[in-house]
């Protein structure tokens, strides 16, 4: 606007008659003083649109004025009020032709803070004035054919003798939802504002400044807390207030609510603040504002009072329940049985941690694995009170994490781990092509012996002793315990049989899908090769096994009745019990019997338990019995007692 003036050469007139230079004529100074207020009211008229409320009008010419000031064109207050009654737009005929026609000077009684209206204080000089009265006249004589607005004000009127203009009190009513009564939610601001010192509730002066908007600095002058009654009936304090007096809205900074942790949302017109399940704030939009719905409160108690709109009760229900834990004061408060309680957030509390400190819980172990034996994990299991038939009370696992295959190694001692180590560790990066590159195992002693960890050294293989991450070995050898269990029971065989059970067990396991590998078979990822199920039995079954022709006579029977315990690793044959020689053998030429156990399994479906044996006895033909009749008394109980394979098994 300045610099309009400048090129117009008028903003000389702006200083006042005073600064008037000598060699200037009146009629010249007159002239120009025209020109500049033509000017001015051409840019005010600009600025101002027809169709918005007077509220919106209003902000609008403050908002250029104080422009104005910040050129440096500082206007007379009798100047301010002819140019806003000039500025506004046709749909406020009414209140200008009011306002012109006035005679007498009038006031409004009453207190400002009670009241809800914008009051506009006119007096005109006309000596001083005469001008820019002419020019409002003139305004307003190419309006009086236009149509008029209705508008709802109070607006007195009186005139006077003469046509001149005295003075004049103009009051605009605008109701509860001015932005001077109430809170706007402001996205921009950084902090909470308001510019009358009469709401706040604590007040400390300060000497600071704000830069608003426009790059202009408004003073602070004091900060405190404010109390407002919030949509829900609760008072509650603001706090961190700053009084700025300069300012014309009041406001609620949404930045600073979201560094304090509460949580913003708009829709349908609607703003809600919430901090966790909490609703703490509601705003409603009006002429695309967010206000707050609410009212101060001038003095009285306050429910919330911190700066977080925390609750003083959350702390004092906290210990009349025996120190609850949020959870169920949450819940308590939900059914609104806590008077008072908002939040529901405890702070720090060290007699809740002497009572309740519980053990830091560990995450899923997380790694990377591109392919076999990147990551291997290993788990010793045992001991067990019953020895195997080859003496051992523990057996070691080791998974691979990338096809998670399973290999099983039978220790008498924990001190064998190390050499069963090194021993499958060449085994399987041989037949491999790989290197291990990372183990994973508890932290037991035998996986720390000197020996052991010099080993990983000289390898380059990075030992990680995590016992509570990892659950992939001590998953894997509780379902081994668990299925050996089963398979062996159902054989109905005796508990010395538990490490063929297992061996047998971990060859089914790598031969079925698993989910932690996308339902693919452990062994084929691992071997690329598919898996060929024709050679697969049930374990126990019977199974007749050929004896060779040097071991039996020509009138003994071809084949003895034997037991399957599974399969021999490296060897084209089956594992068998032979309860005859008391011993486990190794033979392919055999006749497997597996409708036996599914028959068996029929006929005990009403049984409520399984039963075990604590011997293995083997049943005989009567034709292989001896018929000497100078055989003793044993040899005639044995052939009326015949032996059976297992408790139940008729002959």
């Amino acid at each position: 606007m300045k610099d309009l003036l400048i090129q117009q050469g008028v903003h000389k007139a702006l200083l006042g008659k005073t600064k008037k230079p000598e060699k200037m004529s009146d009629e010249n100074w007159e002239e120009m003083d025209e020109k500049a207020t033509s000017a001015i009211r051409l840019n005010l008229g600009d600025e101002m649109k027809d169709g918005s409320d007077l509220l919106e009008q209003l902000n609008a010419f403050n908002m250029l004025i104080t422009q104005f000031s910040n050129f440096g064109l500082n206007l007379e207050e009798e100047d301010k009020e002819i140019l806003l009654l000039a500025s506004l737009p046709t749909s406020f005929n009414h209140l200008v032709t009011s306002a012109f026609l006035s005679h007498s000077k009038m006031k409004q009684d009453g207190d400002d803070s009670q009241g809800d209206g914008l009051v506009v204080h006119s007096e005109l000089n006309c000596s001083r004035n005469k001008t820019l009265q002419k020019e409002l006249k003139q305004h307003l004589e190419e309006r009086k054919n236009e149509k008029k607005a209705a508008e709802s004000a109070s607006v007195v009127e009186e005139k006077s003798d003469d046509n001149e203009v005295h003075g004049d009190l103009l009051s605009v009513l605008l109701g509860n939802d001015a932005l001077s009564e109430s809170w706007v939610l402001d996205f921009a601001c950084s902090y909470h504002m308001c510019p009358k010192k009469e709401w706040f509730d604590t007040y400390k002066p300060c000497n600071n400044t704000v830069i608003m908007g426009n790059d202009a600095t408004c003073s602070v002058i004091g900060i405190g807390t404010v109390k407002i009654k919030m949509f829900d009936g609760v008072v509650r304090v603001v706090e961190d207030v700053r009084h700025i007096s300069d300012l014309r809205k009041n406001l609620i900074s949404l930045g600073l609510l979201d560094d304090l942790g509460y949580s913003y949302s708009s829709k349908g017109g609607v703003m809600k603040i919430t901090k966790h399940t909490l609703l703490v704030i509601e705003g409603r939009k009006v002429n695309q504002l967010y206000r707050l719905i609410g009212n101060i409160v001038v003095g009285g108690p306050a429910v919330i009072t911190p700066k977080e709109f925390n609750t003083d009760n959350t702390k004092l229900w906290h210990m009349r329940l025996g120190h609850i834990g949020e959870r169920g004061m949450l819940d308590l408060h939900k059914r609104n049985l806590l008077n008072g309680v908002t939040t529901c957030k405890l702070n720090f509390y060290k007699y809740y941690v002497y009572e309740k400190q519980p053990r830091v819980s560990f995450k899923t172990g997380s790694h990377t694995r591109k392919a076999v034996l990147d990551y291997v994990h290993s788990h010793v299991w045992g001991p067990v009170s019953v020895s195997s038939h080859n003496s051992a009370h523990y057996f070691i696992s080791f998974i691979d994490d990338y096809s998670r295959k399973v290999w099983i190694y039978f220790l008498k001692w924990k001190s064998e781990v190390f050499s069963v180590f090194k021993k499958w560790k060449a085994q399987v990066e041989n037949q491999t092509d790989r290197k291990i590159k990372y183990l994973r195992t508890g932290n037991d002693l035998e996986y720390r012996d000197r020996e052991f960890l010099k080993f990983f050294e000289s390898k380059g293989i990075t030992h990680h002793f995590t016992p509570h991450q990892n659950e992939v070995a001590e998953r894997m050898n509780k379902a081994l315990v668990e299925k050996a269990k089963c398979i062996r029971l159902n054989a109905e065989l005796s508990e010395v049989f538990w490490a063929e059970a297992v061996t047998t067990t971990s060859f089914i396991i790598n031969i079925s899908p698993t989910v932690d590998n996308d339902f693919n078979i452990r062994q084929e990822v691992q071997s690329g090769k598919p898996i060929d199920y024709s050679s697969l039995k049930i374990f126990g079954c019977p199974a007749y096994m050929h004896v060779q022709s040097g071991e039996h006579t020509k009138l003994d029977p071809k084949s003895r009745k034997c037991i399957f315990l599974g399969f021999k690793k490296g060897v084209k044959g089956y594992w068998f019990w032979d309860p005859i020689l008391k011993k486990k053998v190794i033979s392919r030429d055999v006749i497997f019997d597996e409708t036996f156990m599914l028959k068996q399994n029929e006929a005990k479906v009403c049984e409520d338990s399984p039963k075990e044996k604590s011997t293995v006895e083997v049943e005989f033909d009567e034709d292989n019995l001896p018929s000497d009749k100078d055989n003793d008394e044993d040899d005639s109980q044995q052939q009326e007692e015949p032996y059976s394979i297992a408790r139940g098994r008729g002959k």
